[in-house]
């Protein structure tokens, strides 16, 4: 009997600590004389007030960079939607394709860009067999200091080549 007790105050223990999910909006209107009302319940709102309500949304500060950017892309459906709905023209603009030289010249750094990457792989690789044949201390530092100015050079290259991917993507999409 004690056992089962436990049993069920952790459980209730664990429940209590969970992050609750309230997503609710709240609502405010202007009755006739000009007094602000705040509720959580839309129909708590009179009817002649209903077109006047005043959305107001919880804060985004707990939503991740995804669920920020997923809530964003649905509100832009919605406001896509409702003109639609409302008879209002929406033009849906084309990025503009690559012209023959801007396409060359991508594909210009696209191969500078891969010669980059096959020398560093070339030099990473010549350093690790270098390391195995380490025998005093000075040699040792003298190796570490290329192994970071390698490293550097490798983030530098790992961004360069996800700015060009990221170029090439929105101007394809």
């Amino acid at each position: 009997m004690n056992v089962k007790i436990k049993i069920v105050f952790l459980f209730a223990l664990v429940l209590m600590f969970l992050p609750s999910q309230g997503y609710a909006e709240s609502y405010k209107y202007k009755d006739s004389n000009g007094v602000s009302h705040y509720t959580d319940n839309l129909h708590e709102v009179p009817e002649a007030q209903r077109p006047n309500v005043e959305i107001i949304k919880e804060a985004d500060d707990a939503l991740t960079p995804a669920q920020r950017y997923r809530k964003q892309q649905r509100e832009r459906a919605a406001r896509l939607k409702a003109q639609k709905r409302s008879g209002e023209t929406y033009v849906k603009k084309k990025k503009p394709a690559y012209s023959a030289r801007q396409l060359a010249q991508l594909k210009k750094k696209k191969v500078a860009l891969e010669q980059e990457r096959t020398a560093l792989v070339k030099e990473q690789q010549a350093l690790f067999k270098f390391n195995i044949k380490l025998a005093d201390e000075t040699r040792i530092k003298a190796h570490k200091r290329k192994v970071v100015k390698l490293n550097k050079r490798i983030r530098a290259y790992e961004n360069k080549r996800q700015l060009f991917e990221l170029k090439v993507a929105k101007n394809q999409g």
